[in-house]
């Protein structure tokens, strides 16, 4: 289970340069949200958070949010997108599989925190 605190969330928001924000509400509600970085000048989309509420899940929202998503990408001339998945996030790694992404055994991620030096 992954939360996103309020802080790092609103100022995703607040700043859309370079980004595709798309919020879900349901009666109001804000339950979700689907973040996507574009890289410009490469026509890529790089897919960064996809969350929605436990209690509203498998209930088709993540997968209107991301099909809105990929085509306000296209619209912005991206030809190509990916998503980066926790490791230990099945349900996840599962969800784009059947939403046609294809696992890449090509690439490994190495990251670090810019802020701990």
């Amino acid at each position: 289970e992954e939360e996103y605190p309020t802080s790092w969330v609103k100022g995703v928001i607040e700043s859309k340069k370079g980004n595709i924000v798309l919020v879900m509400e349901e009666n109001g509600e804000a339950i979700g949200f689907l973040i996507i970085h574009i890289i410009l000048g490469a026509n890529d989309a790089i897919i960064n958070n996809l969350y929605i509420k436990p209690e509203y899940r498998r209930k088709g929202f993540a997968l209107s949010l991301l099909k809105e998503g990929e085509r306000i990408a296209k619209i912005m001339g991206c030809k190509f997108a990916a998503a980066a998945i926790n490791n230990r996030n099945k349900n996840s790694q599962k969800f784009f599989s059947t939403s046609k992404y294809r696992k890449a055994n090509q690439f490994v991620v190495y990251w670090k925190w810019l802020n701990k030096e």
